[in-house]
């Protein structure tokens, strides 16, 4: 026998002695006196599926005396009748199906359009999805929605200015635009338009859409008139020039009309629903190497000193050192991912290990060879897409993993295992939950490894430090590769 469930599309009106229900077809049943409370009483339990038997038994002991089958059988063929009611069919899953954007990171972009007031739905659609999700917005679009429910809904601060207020804080538009998988800019306002088709940075939605090498797809939402003008069509051909993409613009109301005069016309927004759905179709057919290598490593290396680097330790890392000893002893083979300027790798050669290193940076491998008489291997190579043979006892890496997209890790992980022997170690360093948000990083406790990372088990985690002045908020985890 299939379950009950109350309908999600159905609204209910109670009042003291009367239980109203309409459904999505506009049909309505009204129940008065004591078929109010047993309307009522049966309406709350269909909050989760349930069988019907079970249904009977429930409402019998809230009765405190049995309930007629009879009674509640006319009772559920009134509401299913009028589609109040549903038999939800039993849908299987794959095991470890992952919903669509699973791990995906999406910038929504707000500019200063009506259809902004949607940005909240848009949002938890989006995460629905599986999509985490950051918003920045334009001056002119915090007329239509509020900061702190996009901050509440997302649990990250929305930036709305090019420049913070703290010196010491990263530049929004660039520290965004790297941590981005993609940019959703929804709505476009012709405004944003032309700054973006005019290399116009003086907003931060045009400053981000410009700035970062993550796929941008545009929704215009504008009044019918100006979407068709010369100067909006041409700014779109623009931005396809430019390789931007574009979301064909759906129907909507003009607010600038008084409302009795309203009607639908071409320009404005889709729903949230179909903004979302828009975004998944068109992100599943784009490069998903394309995070990879929306961060030029190699100018982060050549143009900046190391003690400009945060992620760049002064002295080699102790928690590090520690977690590899209790591992596995020298002389152990060990591959040290994401080097850097390969401090942690000559430390641990020193130790009597042997030593592979790589980093996705060209520039960061010169540099790191560059050390006369190091026994340390320095080799240029993507974990991702590794090149890389042979069988590591152990491998360390200490603040790469977390920077991946949900896509990236799960090529990590292919690789990682391919390149780690049975019983072999993985060290990771890597921001926890309590970690500074604006960071480009996935905040992951170390109990979520194991999920990220099939065929290990967490073996051990304490607090560590990745970055100068955030003491303690990463964790330094080592799990273990099954060897079953």
């Amino acid at each position: 026998m299939s379950e009950l469930l109350r309908s999600p599309a159905a609204v209910v009106i109670e009042a003291r002695d009367a239980f109203t229900i309409a459904a999505r077809s506009g049909a309505v049943l009204r129940f008065e006196g004591d078929s109010a409370s047993f309307a009522s009483a049966v309406w709350s339990l269909l909050a989760r599926p349930m069988q019907a038997e079970d249904l009977r038994a429930r409402l019998s002991k809230q009765a405190g005396s049995d309930v007629p089958a009879v009674l509640l059988g006319e009772l559920v063929t009134a509401l299913e009748g009028i589609g109040a009611i549903v038999r939800p069919r039993p849908v299987e899953s794959p095991p470890g199906r992952r919903r669509p954007l699973e791990g995906t990171r999406v910038v929504l972009a707000l500019s200063g359009a009506i259809a902004a007031a949607d940005a909240p739905r848009t949002v938890l659609a989006l995460q629905q999805r599986g999509a985490t999700v950051r918003v920045v917005m334009s001056a002119a679009a915090r007329r239509f929605v509020s900061r702190s429910t996009l901050e509440a809904l997302t649990h990250a601060p929305v930036p709305s200015r090019l420049w913070s207020r703290d010196p010491s804080e990263p530049v929004p538009h660039i520290e965004i635009g790297r941590w981005a998988d993609a940019v959703f800019v929804a709505p476009a306002s012709a405004t944003t338009l032309g700054r973006i088709a005019s290399g116009d940075c003086s907003d931060l939605v045009s400053a981000l859409v410009i700035a970062t090498r993550a796929p941008v797809l545009v929704a215009p939402s504008m009044n019918d008139a100006m979407l068709g003008s010369p100067s909006v069509r041409r700014n779109l051909e623009t931005l396809k020039k430019d390789g931007f993409h574009v979301l064909s613009s759906s129907s909507g109301v003009e607010v600038a009309d008084a409302p009795a005069d309203r009607g639908a016309h071409f320009g404005g927004a889709a729903t949230p629903s179909q903004l979302a759905a828009a975004f998944e179709a068109w992100f599943s057919h784009c490069d998903p190497n394309n995070r990879a290598r929306s961060i030029d490593w190699d100018e982060i290396y050549r143009c900046n000193a190391a003690e400009a680097l945060p992620w760049l330790a002064d002295a080699p890392d102790e928690d590090v050192r520690r977690a590899l000893v209790d591992a596995v002893p020298p002389p152990a083979r060990v591959l040290d991912i994401g080097c850097g300027l390969g401090l942690q790798s000559r430390d641990a050669a020193a130790l009597g290990y042997s030593m592979v290193a790589i980093d996705i940076s060209g520039q960061a491998i010169a540099k790191a060879s560059s050390t006369p008489g190091s026994p340390v291997v320095f080799v240029r190579d993507d974990i991702t897409d590794s090149r890389l043979g042979g069988r590591f006892d152990a491998i360390v890496d200490r603040g790469t993993f977390h920077t991946l997209s949900g896509a990236m890790r799960k090529r990590y992980a292919e690789n990682v295992a391919r390149l780690a022997g049975p019983g072999a170690f993985l060290i990771l360093v890597h921001d926890g939950p309590g970690a500074d948000p604006r960071f480009a990083t996935e905040k992951l406790a170390p109990e979520m490894l194991a999920t990220e990372l099939p065929g290990y088990a967490l073996v051990s985690y304490a607090p560590a430090t990745l970055r100068r002045g955030e003491e303690g908020l990463a964790f330094c985890s080592t799990l273990r590769r099954l060897t079953t």
